[in-house]
């Protein structure tokens, strides 16, 4: 264990009377206080990049240059270890008898004579409030705990190995100010809180106002929409279902209709054929009967969600698999014009965000998280990293890597998903390692969220943060009738540079929602992917990159972004109102092997009557 060279918690200590705790031996005193623990204003600490422990193998990861300009003149050679046999000799220690055993699977190839340990200092994940607790009652603290473990080896150019490992921990003190120390053992996390998300689900629905909860008055959802009855196991039609009230009657209206959508990678629902079970003109009469869906004949995603909603006391599901008639256009066109419609009006919906095939909602009751309880090797490629270590002044804490981990994620880089994330006004991720929220307000991890810290207002910091990872273009969507075009071309510049279809003729079907929210704001059709009503901005667009190609076999204007492949678009001219007028175009045809011609474009400010420099951009004719 560290002992700190300069600490006002350790000088204090000094002044009063000595104490023992019983549980832990003499290396480990000082987890008495957990603010000392937590704070420790150690010289040693200081000097150590906290990112460190997520780099790869070696003694000092990074440009020591760049290390030592921000003061951080220490590697993981400089902490202080003890010899593997001085923790197990401890075997009294409560701490020291947990650590052993924890990395028991990490020492398989090491002689014990060999190896040594260091404990870091804890970083809090979820600490409950003081106001809340009484004296004589456990104080469950939740903590990661990064550990050092250094191998001597007979390797003459790399005689010391170091593997980093974080602990999940679950302490507990008997006082609410975290003194006196009782217990600690691993932090199961193996399931989520359904009770957390359920506040949530009502929080936001109270008091976020219009930002989570505006509806367009012109959405309406499709004809013909059905429905999963997660009660019933079937799929059910809107027009036949009843909600119970003091008079039975049957909904009318979508307001009325309380459901969840799902948002998930087609490709990656199931690896059991058994389990590819779909909605088809000739299973439509069956799965319509009660009990007719069994869970184990559906994709792991899809049943997995199926409990969430029941969790969550959301009876019915939307999941375009069980929802659309695969096998009938005329039947499942509709649904897809109507994408806008059904992720808007979904109560929340839910994002099968963890990679690999088959792996559904890691954290749902009967499928728990893979390394819940177990040390979590930070430096393994095929381990996903779920913590970012943070020091706020002298407080530690661990913020989960929440908008890193949606935005490299697999589900980020399809097609249909995106318009499934800035359409919802409400998104529940189920990550491989935690589970997320984010709604037009706010977002955070399940983790690190404590019923006081639903409110935005209340405590911003690591446990929940104001604003969605979806930038402007979710709240623009809500208000694009003062910007149409701009909002617009945002995301149709984002959709365009991160699409990725398994089918290329879904092109313009995967953005219909979003085409839909902008064409009933803006009164204007949106033929072939540009807004009528804006067809000069709209032609407006260059290609970028080298690799790209016109898709002919769409039958898809040359001229339409949506044309192209490999090619992320943009527009040169985004205004943020409307206020901006086309002076001139001149066209100046200039092809070479194929369809790319020139066109100069002069802009004029109607506000200031000030021309701006016409400049040349690369667009296509048909």
């Amino acid at each position: 264990m560290m002992k700190p060279e300069s600490c006002n918690f350790c000088q204090t200590r000094q002044r009063q009377p000595k104490t023992t705790n019983p549980l832990l031996c003499h290396r480990c005193q000082h987890w008495d206080d957990f603010n000392h623990v937590l704070s420790c204003e150690s010289i040693q600490y200081a000097r150590i990049d906290l990112d460190i422990f997520g780099a790869d193998n070696n003694p000092s990861p990074g440009n020591p240059a760049t290390r030592a300009a921000a003061g951080y003149d220490q590697t993981l050679s400089d902490l202080p270890f003890l010899p593997l046999n001085h923790y197990r000799e401890a075997s009294q220690c409560t701490i020291c008898a947990l650590v052993t055993h924890m990395i028991g699977d990490h020492l398989l190839d090491s002689q014990d004579a060999h190896v040594s340990l260091s404990l870091w200092r804890p970083f809090t994940v979820q600490r409950p409030e003081i106001d809340n607790l009484e004296e004589g009652i456990a104080v469950p603290i939740k903590c990661i705990l990064p550990v050092c473990i250094k191998t001597v080896c007979d390797n003459i150019s790399r005689p010391e190995t170091y593997k980093r490992l974080v602990f999940e921990l679950d302490v507990s003190y008997h006082s609410p100010l975290g003194r006196g120390f009782r217990n600690m053992q691993p932090w199961d996390r193996g399931q989520y809180d359904h009770n957390t998300v359920k506040r949530w689900l009502e929080l936001c629905c109270a008091e976020h106002g219009d930002d989570s909860n505006e509806e367009s008055p012109q959405i309406q959802l499709p004809p013909g929409f059905r429905v999963v009855d997660t009660v019933s196991n079937c799929v059910v039609h809107l027009q036949d279902i009843i909600i119970p009230t003091a008079t039975t009657t049957t909904i009318t209206t979508a307001a009325a209709f309380k459901f969840a959508a799902l948002s998930y990678q087609w490709r990656t629902a199931t690896v059991f054929p058994t389990r590819d079970l779909a909605l088809q003109t000739a299973n439509a009469v069956r799965l319509g009967a009660p009990n007719s869906l069994d869970p184990s004949q559906l994709p792991e995603v899809i049943a997995d969600a199926m409990r969430v909603c029941q969790d969550l006391g959301i009876r019915h599901l939307w999941v375009d698999r069980l929802c659309i008639v695969q096998d009938d256009a005329a039947l499942r066109q509709p649904q897809i014009q109507g994408m806008a419609a059904i992720y808007q009006l979904a109560h929340v919906t839910i994002v099968a965000l963890a990679e690999g095939v088959g792996t559904g909602l890691p954290g749902v009751p009967g499928r728990p998280r893979g390394n819940h309880g177990l040390p979590v090797l930070t430096s393994s490629h095929s381990s996903p990293r779920c913590w970012d270590l943070d020091v706020d002044d002298l407080c530690c804490s661990a913020p989960a890597l929440f908008k890193l981990l949606v935005t490299t994620s697999g589900w980020n880089t399809r097609g249909w998903t995106f318009q499934e994330k800035v359409l919802s006004k409400r998104r529940l991720f189920f990550g491989a390692n935690h589970v997320y929220l984010s709604c037009n307000r706010i977002e955070g991890c399940l983790d690190t969220i404590l019923a006081k810290h639903l409110a935005p207002q209340t405590y911003p910091g690591h446990y929940i943060v104001p604003g969605p990872h979806t930038s402007s273009i979710s709240r623009g969507l809500q208000r694009a009738s003062a910007y149409p075009f701009g909002i617009y071309a945002e995301a149709a510049e984002d959709y365009a540079a991160r699409r990725s279809l398994s089918h290329q003729h879904d092109i313009l079907d995967a953005f219909a929602g979003v085409s839909c929210i902008v064409g009933l704001t803006a009164n204007t059709t949106i033929p072939f992917g540009i807004p009528e009503n804006y067809l000069s901005q709209g032609l407006l667009w260059g290609l970028g990159g080298s690799r790209a190609c016109l898709t002919k076999e769409l039958g898809l204007p040359a001229w339409s972004w949506a044309a192209w492949k490999h090619a992320p678009c943009s527009w040169t001219w985004k205004p943020a109102t409307d206020g901006w007028n086309v002076l001139y175009v001149m066209i100046a045809a200039r092809r070479k092997g194929g369809v790319y011609s020139r066109l100069s474009v002069g802009v004029v400010d109607p506000q200031l009557w000030t021309d701006i420099k016409p400049r040349w951009q690369p667009v296509i004719l048909i």
